[in-house]
């Protein structure tokens, strides 16, 4: 698996690019989630707005938002998959040298 680190600046040139027309969120898709769950949790967004300062990444779907904030970085994953392009959000406390938690989304054209 092929991975690049881009910053929020960078992810941001790089969707405008790509063109992304659905960014989906899943529960059973994050490093942190645990099958014993009884919350299983999926939504698909249509439109996306990132934000440099602070970094935060607004998904949004008619009156729905979702937002992840203190980004840290986004790895994007280069090699194909059926799913789409998977994407990890690492967010955290600005200046810390790891991130606190990752969110995994997936990103369709």
């Amino acid at each position: 698996m092929m991975k690049k680190t881009l910053t929020v600046s960078d992810f941001k040139k790089y969707c405008e690019k790509e063109q992304f027309t659905r960014i989906i969120y899943h529960s059973e898709n994050q490093e942190w989630y645990q099958c014993a769950d009884p919350c299983k949790v999926e939504m698909a967004f249509p439109a996306m707005e990132i934000y440099e300062n602070p970094n935060i990444l607004y998904l949004k779907s008619g009156k729905n938002v979702l937002y992840l904030d203190r980004i840290q970085c986004v790895k994007v994953d280069t090699e194909s998959s059926v799913l789409g392009t998977i994407v990890a959000v690492l967010c955290g406390d600005f200046g810390a040298k790891h991130y606190d938690r990752a969110y995994t989304l997936v990103f369709q054209k």
